[in-house]
């Protein structure tokens, strides 16, 4: 997640936003990211294109899917990184987002304990 710090470097964007990976694979991250590089893959309607992160936020109506076949699905079309978080699934997910980054939108609270922030 290192590079995603650089200026300019990305754009960090929040359900409800489609990643289309192609006609038979369309899924909504909870949260995800797309460098610069990959700006090309952004438009007005969804993400045509595999992000550079993703990150789903379990619970325990979306756990299984999300642990099997969309992360089968991320793997299998070029997502560089891939995380989870949920109260009662594994650590508490805390991401500061730096100034220099483009956020569509700004905070989320997943519980009391857990927050993905941005300034």
């Amino acid at each position: 997640v290192d590079d995603l710090e650089q200026p300019g470097s990305g754009e960090v964007f929040f359900a409800p936003l489609d990643v289309v990976f192609d006609e038979h694979n369309v899924v909504q991250p909870d949260i995800l990211s797309v460098s610069r590089a990959r700006s090309s893959i952004v438009t007005e309607k969804n993400i045509r294109g595999a992000p550079h992160l993703v990150v789903e936020i379990l619970s325990d109506s979306t756990r299984r899917r999300d642990l099997t076949r969309k992360k089968a699905l991320y793997a299998r079309c070029a997502v560089e990184l891939y995380r989870h978080t949920g109260a009662g699934y594994g650590p508490p997910l805390i991401v500061e987002a730096p100034a220099t980054l483009e956020i569509s939108e700004l905070a989320v609270h997943i519980d009391a304990a857990r927050l993905l922030s941005s300034p």
